[in-house]
């Protein structure tokens, strides 16, 4: 019996040896394990952000949606009550020699480097 003790004694003997290098690797280990702990909660708590911030900026585009359409609204019924005499009560003058500038489409499609330049 006592034969048997001592084979798995021997057995697992090294098993109980410490390697020195095995201390560096735990402490490694466990500030890799919470570095990856911080930046999961970082782009967790930045994605919750980000979604309540778009919620309260849909909600603001909705609200000036809202006012804008009221405005304009405005605009229309007092557009209607304006002719020419209270518009020159107003101060307003008419139009007149407008011309207007119109810009070929392909103008920014235009060759930017000369031929001969290599750059």
């Amino acid at each position: 019996m006592n034969t048997t003790q001592t084979i798995i004694h021997t057995k697992y003997e090294i098993l109980s040896a410490e390697h020195p290098a095995e201390a560096i690797a735990l402490r490694t280990l466990a500030l890799a394990l919470a570095a990856c702990l911080a930046l999961y909660l970082y782009f967790v708590s930045t994605s919750v952000f980000n979604v309540i911030a778009r919620e309260e900026a849909q909600r603001d585009a909705a609200m000036l949606e809202g006012s804008v359409g009221t405005l304009q609204r405005e605009y229309f019924a007092l557009a209607e009550y304006i002719s020419e005499d209270e518009a020159m009560r107003l101060g307003l003058s008419p139009l007149s020699g407008t011309s207007y500038v119109r810009r070929p489409a392909n103008v920014g499609l235009a060759e930017t480097r000369s031929p001969d330049n290599a750059i």
